[in-house]
């Protein structure tokens, strides 16, 4: 079984937690350089981190999405909000 989990980066310790109990987490976000503090990314950078991320979760067996009740979900680098934000750069990394 692989999961694939999703959330704020401030969740990280939560996840690696998880992951150094065995749970087969399979998002290679956690240990993305791209998400250290301080970390400056390309365009093109964030464009190969989302390609990457949307494979890995379509090819997980359970996607769990983690947000807190005030987080604001909104994909990077987008002003639409909700499911056509999400949409949007879906199609984005996609292509």
């Amino acid at each position: 079984m692989r999961i694939y989990v999703a959330s704020k980066t401030r969740h990280l310790p939560f996840w690696q937690a998880l992951r150094a109990a065995n749970v087969p987490i399979v998002a290679s976000w956690i240990d993305s350089a791209i998400n250290a503090p301080g970390a400056e990314a390309s365009s093109d950078d964030w464009a190969e981190h989302w390609t990457t991320c949307v494979r890995e979760a379509s090819e997980a067996d359970i996607v769990l999405l983690y947000a807190t009740r005030r987080a604001r979900c909104r994909p990077l680098g987008s002003r639409q909000g909700g499911r056509e934000g999400i949409r949007a750069n879906a199609q984005k990394a996609l292509h």
